[in-house]
């Protein structure tokens, strides 16, 4: 029934006769698999906030990443182009990255829109962000750096207050660029979220909801069964090693990083929009830039393989009166699709 009916009705109409054009929010977060969402049957998750942007939007439920590390992944998104079209294929690349002209934000500014790109940069070449309206750029915290002292899966609660943690720094701005705007103006926002990306943490307040003996493992698969190169990675990385209690204890931090890192934050700028009264009048549209094994052949973080736990990221859109309402999508779907 759902693919008749879109032969037959547009699943999205940008322009409305009478309306201004709609502000863009475009919200990107960093590692978050495609299934780490209440709405994708994920017991583990608790997404309050995502899953009633799916539930007033579209959900596309078989979406993919472009590469499985962030550089290239982004550069596609912001340019439309595969990576082996931009040769910007890993993140060590040694050439320059994305260029403002040609790029999506380019496009809007082009048409009027005043744009602000807010978070975790690893996209744009630094002199290129000039071309922004407004340009607040942050990663991760300073007590988040690797260190060489603790396993890949450490977790912890943050070290910082919460209000003084970037998420929460990156939302304030947020809202504070969609409470200056006017109607007579549209915008295009990019808020780019660091969480959950490893290390994984998360204040205790969220971290406390979750408890690790009752969180469900993915079903072990062998590396060896599948390749030299995951089982090698496997080793090298010690991750054999890890003991299912501790697995669980970083699949617990995960979540709660995907709750207060994202999930919470995307809540407080939809209520913002609310109160601005600018929601009949936005496009949101959410989705990370990769995956992370998080408990796959006993692994977490991300590699440069092409499995569907790096590959597979959520992407929602969010768009009243524009798009219908409540569609849960099985068809395929590429982040470049979103340029």
């Amino acid at each position: 029934f759902i693919c008749l009916s879109l032969l037959f009705t547009p699943l999205f109409s940008f322009s409305r006769e009478g309306d201004p054009p709609p502000n863009i929010v475009f919200i990107i977060c960093d590692q978050m698999r495609g299934d780490a969402m209440g709405m994708a049957g994920n017991s583990n998750a608790r997404t309050p906030n995502l899953d009633a942007l799916a539930a007033e939007g579209i959900m596309f439920r078989n979406n993919f990443s472009n590469n499985p590390v962030c550089l290239p992944s982004r550069i596609s998104m912001f340019s439309g182009l595969y990576p082996c079209q931009t040769g910007v294929l890993c993140n060590k690349h040694p050439g320059e990255w994305l260029r403002f002209e040609k790029s999506l934000p380019w496009f809007f500014k082009q048409a009027g829109y005043q744009t602000a790109y807010i978070g975790k940069n690893h996209t744009f070449v630094k002199e290129e962000l000039s071309h922004f309206d407004v340009v607040s750029l942050r990663g991760r915290e300073e007590f988040r750096a690797y260190s060489k002292y603790v396993p890949p899966h450490w977790h912890s609660d943050v070290l910082w207050p919460e209000e003084d943690c970037n998420p929460g720094r990156n939302t304030r701005e947020a809202i504070d660029f969609i409470n200056q705007s006017s109607q007579d103006h549209p915008f295009f926002l990019t808020v780019s979220y660091f969480d959950p990306h490893p290390p994984y943490m998360a204040p205790a307040t969220y971290s406390s909801k979750y408890c690790g003996e009752a969180l469900v493992l993915p079903e072990y698969i062998d590396p060896r069964q599948l390749g030299d190169r995951l089982a090698l990675h496997q080793k090298a990385l010690h991750y054999d090693r890890i003991s299912e209690a501790d697995l669980k204890e970083t699949l617990r931090y995960y979540h709660a990083s995907v709750q207060w890192g994202v999930d919470h934050q995307i809540g407080r700028i939809l209520q913002a929009l609310e109160e601005k009264g600018l929601s009949d009048n936005t496009v949101v549209i959410f989705t990370s830039d990769h995956g992370d094994f998080m408990g796959e052949h006993h692994m977490v973080r991300k590699g440069m393989f092409l499995y569907e736990a790096l590959l597979h990221v959520p992407m929602l859109w969010f768009a009243p009166g524009r798009i219908q309402k409540g569609l849960s999508l099985d068809h395929l779907t590429q982040n470049i699709d979103i340029f």
